[in-house]
């Protein structure tokens, strides 16, 4: 888990309801110019890996679609590094990547 709160409380509702929250993290991989819906529906967003970048910023949104709630911008030519999020979603994560950088998107 990202945030030790998340944590205790799903230990709570492990020992309330007797479940476990054993949904792991999945992962995609974009390197393509344009914008993609990764996932719909709740979930939430653990990192963005940068492998190369470009020149034009990778946006990220709760939504479905184009647009919605901007969740983060990496910017243009940004490291090349591990950025982490751990931060949730509602309606869906929506990565728009015009300039084809080489991200990997973990998620749940």
């Amino acid at each position: 888990m990202c945030a030790g709160k998340r944590l205790r409380v799903f230990l709570v509702l492990e020992h309330i309801s007797g479940h476990t929250n054993n949904m792991a993290y999945r992962f995609k991989y974009m390197s393509a110019q344009g914008a993609e819906t990764v996932k719909t529906g709740a979930g939430e967003l653990e990192s963005i890996v940068v492998g190369t970048t470009s020149a034009q910023a990778v946006k990220i949104y709760d939504s479905a679609g184009s647009g919605g709630v901007m969740i983060a911008e990496l910017k243009a030519s940004i490291a090349e590094n591990s950025y982490k999020f751990c931060c949730g979603f509602a309606v869906g994560l929506h990565i728009e990547n015009p300039g084809g950088s080489k991200i990997t998107v973990t998620y749940r």
